[in-house]
């Protein structure tokens, strides 16, 4: 039975991959979508990408494009829906195109029931220099001849081209960079600079009087990796410098990470960086 069913999950990868147009299905009935949103400069965003389907779905595939002025792509994720998906291809590394598919290796039993709901979240950063606007995220194939955005059932014997229907994400313009310190007497903690990073980043945090305070870094577990400064801090402006090292000198993986700005009277900031290697 288990040879069966990777032979099922390894058939609906093959064929979301290899099979022509003229062998597929369009249905009118079921839906992909983008989610539209907003977003501010320096942000991250999870765009879902949204199913309407009228029958048991064992795989998927998806083509997106989006403006690389304004984003660059970080991962794709799963979602309830889809918990029982493996990732069989996913490719960011093509700017301006974020192409992913996913198959079950159980498809039978994890299938995605007919109903409603995203599928995927497509997370992208929100790069420091966009301008402020309105940006297109659309599924589109590669070239008239193909179709890559499509499904296909549970049993990998069929594949379906869905109604495709395009998003956008409002971008606010603001850089999250202080033109001139702050007026002491402001609780704050900025956006790094740059981020996304690669060797180095500065973070800046705000005082309204002298305190104690600790600054932290955090993985995406919430484990403490590095502490950037703990002790006297005065009123005003601070810049600290960072090289992605733990406390102990490590060099840490890209991805993403928070840091936290938190005060001995115990309020704290927190904000999201980058690290890119």
């Amino acid at each position: 039975m288990r040879e069966k069913l990777f032979f099922v999950s390894l058939t609906i990868a093959i064929l979301l991959l290899s099979v022509p147009a003229s062998g597929q299905i369009h249905s009118f009935e079921d839906t992909v979508s983008v989610n539209s949103l907003s977003g501010d400069t320096g942000d991250i965003i999870s765009i879902p990408i949204h199913l309407k389907n009228t029958f048991h779905v064992g795989g998927y595939l998806f083509r997106i494009v989006y403006d690389t002025l304004a984003f660059e792509p970080i991962s794709v994720d799963t979602t309830s829906r889809s918990s029982g998906f493996e990732w069989n291809g996913f490719n960011i590394d093509e700017p301006g195109i974020i192409r992913f598919f996913a198959t079950s290796f159980h498809p039978i039993q994890n299938a995605i029931p007919p109903g409603v709901g995203p599928i995927s979240m497509v997370n992208i950063f929100i790069r420091n220099t966009a301008p402020e606007g309105t940006y297109d995220i659309r599924f589109e194939d590669e070239d008239t001849t193909s179709n890559d955005n499509q499904l296909s059932d549970s049993l990998g014997s069929t594949l379906i081209i869905p109604v495709l229907m395009d998003g956008y994400v409002i971008v606010n313009n603001t850089t999250g960079i202080d033109p001139e310190p702050p007026v002491p007497g402001v609780f704050e903690l900025s956006q790094n600079y740059p981020n996304p990073f690669n060797s180095g980043t500065v973070i800046s945090f705000s005082l309204a009087s002298p305190g104690d305070i600790e600054l932290a870094v955090y993985d995406l577990l919430g484990r403490k990796v590095a502490t950037l400064y703990a002790g006297r801090a005065d009123a005003g402006r601070t810049d600290i410098s960072w090289d992605a090292r733990t406390s102990s000198g490590k060099i840490l993986a890209s991805g993403v990470y928070y840091y936290r700005l938190a005060v001995k009277e115990g309020k704290s900031l927190t904000r999201r960086m980058i690290l890119l290697k």
